[in-house]
């Protein structure tokens, strides 16, 4: 929609969305929910788009949910990932003016989400 342009590098910030929908449905498939769910969610907050990609899969636990940021810091098995699809999806989000974050609760859901700055309505 026209409501949800912003300015910026439409690859690397599609990018990001394919990371976070990726490890969303990879969280879904290991907690084997009977009613897996994705939602994402974009809306106007002051003079900024938010999105955020929540799934109820199995969370992070509290030990991981700081450092999933890190370069090469992955939970998963050895030849399952490198680890630099959030610090990379961090780093795209930063170059643009705006901010990534995590909430979760293990168990239960996990949450990213973040902001990008929209352009001068006359220019769109």
């Amino acid at each position: 929609p026209q409501d949800t342009h912003v300015r910026g590098d439409e690859p690397a910030v599609i990018g990001v969305l394919i990371n976070l929908l990726s490890n969303a449905a990879l969280a879904l498939r290991k907690a084997e929910r009977a009613e897996p769910r994705i939602d994402v969610v974009g809306l106007h907050q002051d003079g900024r788009l938010q999105v955020s990609v929540r799934d109820n899969g199995t969370g992070i636990d509290a030990e991981h949910l700081n450092r999933v940021f890190e370069p090469f810091f992955t939970t998963r098995t050895v030849g399952q990932g490198l680890g630099l699809g959030l610090s990379v999806s961090y780093a795209v989000i930063q170059r643009h003016g705006g901010t990534l974050r995590v909430a979760s609760e293990p168990g239960a859901w996990t949450e990213f989400s973040f902001d990008l700055g929209l352009p001068d309505p006359a220019a769109v």
